[in-house]
């Protein structure tokens, strides 16, 4: 492990954009996967047109995202680190 120290500087964890998402996916909180009215991790449809969502998926959307937002964030500041070790 020395040996391989020498060639790869360490990067300090909070420089260490890895640990940083780690940590993200560590805070997501799944959806429901029975909800009509989450695409993507539910069953719901997104349409296709000018009104993509019904209100209720819309509502479903924003409540999935603000009870992500702890996550969301430290995605963000993982992604905007240039490290990942």
């Amino acid at each position: 492990m020395g040996e391989l120290n020498k060639w790869y500087a360490a990067v300090p964890p909070e420089e260490n954009a890895a640990l940083v998402l780690t940590n993200a996916f560590a805070h997501l909180v799944k959806g429901s996967t029975n909800s009509p009215n989450l695409p993507v991790i539910g069953r719901g449809k997104s349409r296709r047109g000018t009104n993509l969502c019904h209100t209720e998926m819309r509502q479903a959307i924003a409540d999935y995202v603000a009870t992500n937002q702890v996550a969301l964030e430290l995605v963000e500041k993982g992604l905007a680190l240039r490290v990942f070790s």
